[in-house]
């Protein structure tokens, strides 16, 4: 939670608030056209954030962005995604519901900073978005599965958004087609597990005494972190590699009726991984039991 007077003397001010009226979601301006190119909010790159009214001016965090060539046109590239991305629907219906409670919902925005390196001048507008979101994980920066009502198609949405995503996207893209495929399969499992709804989402460097020669792999974590962004005691469901085709996960969960000559177990850490992700994500219950 944040508090209207640390949003601004973080230099954030207040620009839009999100009106859901129609089918779509649609950013009030709150700030007329003179203010907004005074603070160069029409073409600076900003960071900006969605917030939602809780009481005596103080906001939840839901979700923190970026904008290289400044808010305005971001929120308009919003509102098209509302209607046609994956993304975009999925938040679209997470703010209608929201708004529909009763809730007010509103756009802080501020220019970044200008930093130096070699001797030129930047913004720093990516690095204060993912030092935002590392210490408030607002909870629409995370990945997410949407499943199209005309099709059934499943489609996963987000991973842009979460805290260093761009690292998964880029291991999908160093995959075979097939391996993509597969990966997408386990990814969405991941996911739609009840024990993930909840929890934060990031990518970490990697741990020691892993299974499945995973030491030191970066992971996409499922955890609930702590205010310094570690993963609280015991809190971790599912490791994903971001190395090669792998999950590693809580030793609890393990199915006790399974061959274990089918998974790699290490003691020291209360895990275990497949030995054989195919056949993992073409049968997860026969590795896997919520129950244990």
């Amino acid at each position: 939670m944040i508090s209207d007077k640390e949003l601004r003397q973080k230099d954030f001010v207040r620009t839009h608030q999100v009106e859901c009226s129609g089918e779509y979601c649609e950013f009030k301006d709150l700030l007329n056209k003179s203010a907004i190119r005074e603070r160069r909010l029409n073409e600076a790159s900003c960071v900006y954030m969605w917030v939602e009214q809780k009481k005596d001016d103080h906001f939840d965090i839901l979700y923190v962005g970026k904008a290289g060539k400044g808010v305005v046109q971001r929120l308009i590239q919003h509102r098209s995604g509302f209607k046609s991305s994956g993304t975009g629907r999925k938040n679209n219906v997470e703010l209608q519901n929201r708004i529909h409670q009763n809730k007010e919902i509103f756009v802080y925005s501020r220019v970044a900073s200008m930093v130096t390196f070699f001797e030129q001048k930047v913004s720093a507008y990516s690095a204060e978005e993912e030092a935002l979101i590392a210490k408030y994980l607002p909870p629409l920066n995370r990945a997410r599965v949407e499943r199209r009502p005309d099709s059934g198609q499943v489609e996963v949405v987000g991973l842009e958004d979460v805290y260093h995503g761009e690292e998964i996207i880029e291991f999908i893209e160093s995959l075979s087609e097939e391996d993509k495929i597969l990966f997408k399969r386990l990814l969405t499992w991941a996911l739609e597990l009840e024990a993930t709804a909840e929890l934060d989402q990031k990518v970490v460097r990697g741990y020691t005494n892993q299974p499945n020669s995973l030491n030191g792999s970066p992971i996409y974590l499922f955890a609930k972190l702590g205010k310094k962004g570690n993963a609280k005691a015991h809190s971790w469901q599912v490791r994903i590699s971001l190395s090669k085709l792998a999950v590693i996960l809580p030793l609890k969960y393990l199915n006790p009726s399974l061959d274990k000559s089918l998974v790699d177990i290490k003691e020291q850490s209360n895990s275990f991984s497949p030995l054989d992700i195919k056949d993992f994500i073409e049968s997860p219950s026969k590795y896997y039991s919520p129950h244990g």
